[in-house]
């Protein structure tokens, strides 16, 4: 990073969400529940990720670092002249750097994003600034796997019910 941009960067959001507990904990719920509802089939033998279908599973992130005001003509900021966003996906497996790329600060997040084509078999975990329902559609069209929170504004429909009931209401 400092070889790119050719300043000392602080820690960032990307970072901070990265080492919190709150991630730790995020994952750890998730994973509760995902063998809670598998049953002890996991449990008792087999593997998580071939249960699951998946061979990787990765998170896409972005973070945002500000600049000296003279560089808001090649990277305007939000929330300051100038800034420069990094975003990057990491693999949770085995910690390595997926993908990555630089952008000028006022790149949206969904704007860079992995290729599509290989995610196939993987899970990946984004934040709200990737919501989108054509990315998320086509991740499930090439056979991958998404995790996120849901929109406030989305509207979901249930289509199948794959295990349980559900009231009219």
């Amino acid at each position: 990073m400092k070889n790119k941009i050719q300043k000392n960067t602080n820690r960032g959001s990307f970072w901070e969400r990265i080492s919190r507990k709150r991630l730790t904990g995020f994952l750890i719920s998730a994973i509760t529940e995902l063998l809670r509802q598998f049953g002890t089939s996991i449990i008792g033998g087999g593997c998580l990720l071939e249960q699951l279908g998946v061979v990787k599973i990765l998170v896409v992130d972005s973070t945002y670092f500000s600049l000296w005001d003279g560089a808001a003509d090649e990277f305007p900021g939000t929330g300051t002249n100038a800034g420069i966003k990094w975003h990057a996906c990491f693999d949770i497996l085995t910690g390595k750097l997926h993908w990555f790329e630089l952008t000028k600060g006022s790149t949206h997040d969904r704007k860079c994003f992995p290729d599509i084509e290989s995610l196939s078999f993987t899970l990946v975990i984004v934040d709200l600034g990737y919501w989108d329902f054509n990315l998320l559609w086509e991740i499930k069209r090439i056979g991958g796997f998404f995790l996120s929170r849901i929109k406030s504004s989305a509207v979901v429909y249930i289509t199948e019910i794959v295990q349980g009931k559900i009231s009219q209401k």
